[in-house]
């Protein structure tokens, strides 16, 4: 399995907190990451990660 594959089933593990059981907030802002980094291939891959893991860590 490659790395991009991993990082899109990670990124489907995060969409999963998409419930009303969750605040509003921390749905909004998890999504957000995953967009603006996790998913981002414009950037290195470490640097997604590390950002990723960073901001979900916030939460």
């Amino acid at each position: 399995m490659d790395i991009e594959t991993r990082l899109q089933n990670v990124a489907k593990v995060i969409a999963e907190i998409d419930d009303s059981k969750v605040p509003r907030n921390i749905r909004r802002q998890a999504k957000e990451v995953t967009e603006q980094w996790l998913l981002n291939t414009g950037k290195k891959t470490d640097v997604r990660v590390a950002m990723t893991q960073a901001k979900l860590e916030e939460l």
